[in-house]
């Protein structure tokens, strides 16, 4: 019998890996090279990582097991899987995956494991590689503490390496690119081996049901503006306001009481979504690849008062749910949208009654040219650790991880679980890969330790104008923003 069930097994890979080849949508028009980039990829003649074996190495990789914070589940099942078949589709693809890197490289994966949160991730890891202990090749934790690390010295520089291909999909350049400062240097490694930077990229969800309710038809129209690019903050706004309803009659609007077009917990960390997927070039680099604080400009000044429109009384959102009931509370039609979630609360959501659909937070204006999500500063990238001697070998064992996760895992969790099990229409389908291919701006969310000053003048709550407010943090922001770019620039040399 278990012979017949791993034979079966097999047979389900192989269909999975005809059907879905090594292909993930482009994202429509939003990145039109995506398609493209893929067949490449699929014609690829030769595989360059066959000819390496490293006798039986043993790759030592620190993975946290943290539950991160929005209720997620941590994607160490991702990571490290059970180490056994269980049937379970995307537990099955992460040991294929991982009997296949080892098997193709000859080495041998030994995983730790580090429990710790957000506030205290990032003394840990310091404490292990002060000590001067060669223990790990591979760290797997909280972007926002690690990108803090890598201007102490802690990582080795990801530039120095030949067995990145950086041109692939399954690479996340462009975040990559956004988390460097200059040319020379490079410590935070994403791209599909690491998902658990895709299942905390933000996104909205709509009640589809109550769209459709209210404006039958409604649903068709509104993908259809997303996928022409033509989602914006104006859009978002009309439709928030569309659905404020005094269910009660009290003349008043409260929480569980009435029904309202957005919900979320929050006037700050809900709105940070919004700030990145307005692209207000709040840092731009220069030639040099140095960033220079540039976000006093009109298009900052036009997300404040839409931030402020978005959180005025009768605008059609709430931000006063408590976290722990925001979603029981979308589920209970409290509100049409639901923001401060992940791409990975879309599994959470599969026992919802009411249809559900997933949105990609809006753009600024018809004037910018592609939407924009970030993951959230917790989600886990990777670094490699300056005490390791295995610099070289854990490189192409990257590579690997990052090919095969493309070609066996993701088909199996995002086309599978995200787009069949868990989404419920083509459009949410398209949305999804619109939101994995157009990952940015995440530099200033990184920064949000060492530099806390840029997002918060975008908290309505607290700054009324934006001008002023930034008048005020200007000179404290470029002080410490030339100091983060001296310690990088000197950082793994």
């Amino acid at each position: 019998m278990k012979k017949i069930n791993i034979v079966l097994l097999l047979l389900v890979f192989l269909t999975l890996g005809c059907s879905q080849e090594t292909k993930l949508s482009s994202g429509g028009a939003n990145n039109g090279d995506g398609q493209k980039d893929r067949e490449e990829e699929a014609a690829a003649p030769e595989d360059k990582l066959a000819g390496y074996d490293f006798g039986g190495k043993e790759i030592r990789i620190l993975t946290s097991i943290n539950e991160s914070e929005n209720w997620l589940t941590n994607s160490n099942y991702m990571i490290e899987g059970t180490g056994a078949i269980n049937g379970e589709i995307v537990n099955d693809s992460v040991y294929k995956r991982n009997m296949d890197v080892e098997n193709l490289l000859n080495i041998k994966f030994n995983y730790s494991h580090i429990d710790e949160d957000w506030q205290t991730v990032q003394k840990a890891v310091a404490k292990l590689l002060l000590s001067g202990s060669d223990d790990y090749d591979l760290i797997i934790n909280d972007l926002r503490s690690m990108f803090s690390l890598s201007l102490e010295n802690m990582f080795l520089n990801a530039n120095k390496t030949d067995a990145f291909d950086l041109s692939r999909t399954y690479w996340y350049a462009d975040l990559m690119d956004d988390l460097t400062i200059g040319k020379n240097n490079s410590f935070i490694l994403a791209g599909d081996y690491f998902i658990d930077i895709l299942r905390n990229c933000h996104a909205l969800y709509l009640n589809k049901s109550m769209l459709e309710t209210q404006t039958p038809g409604g649903s068709d129209e509104l993908y259809k503006k997303v996928l022409d690019g033509k989602w914006t903050f104006d859009e978002f706004l009309a439709l928030t306001k569309a659905f404020l309803k005094d269910v009660n009659g009290d003349g008043a609007y409260k929480d569980g009481d009435d029904q309202f077009g957005f919900i979320c917990v929050g006037t700050w960390g809900s709105a940070m979504p919004f700030m990145i997927s307005a692209d207000t070039d709040l840092l731009t680099k220069g030639a040099d690849g140095v960033p220079a604080l540039t976000m006093n400009n009109p298009k900052s000044v036009q997300l404040h008062e839409y931030l402020t429109q978005l959180f005025a009384k009768g605008s059609g959102a709430s931000s006063t749910f408590a976290g722990g009931e925001l979603i029981s509370q979308f589920e209970k039609r409290k509100g049409l949208m639901v923001g401060y979630q992940r791409l990975a609360t879309l599994e959470q959501l599969r026992g919802m009654e009411d249809e559900v659909s997933i949105l990609p937070y809006p753009k600024l204006s018809l004037e910018q040219e592609k939407y924009r999500t970030n993951p959230n500063n917790v989600a886990e990238i990777g670094v490699i650790p300056a005490t390791t001697p295995n610099f070289e070998t854990v490189c192409v064992v990257i590579e690997a991880l990052n090919r095969e996760t493309k070609n066996t895992v993701l088909p199996a969790y995002y086309e599978q679980s995200l787009k069949i099990k868990y989404a419920r229409d083509d459009a949410s389908a398209q949305i999804i890969d619109i939101i994995h291919d157009n990952m940015g701006n995440v530099l200033v969310v990184a920064l949000e330790e060492i530099i806390p000053e840029i997002l918060p003048l975008f908290n309505v709550s607290n700054n009324k104008n934006f001008t002023s407010a930034y008048e005020k943090a200007e000179a404290k922001i470029v002080s410490k923003l030339d100091k983060v770019i001296e310690m990088f620039m000197e950082a793994g040399s």
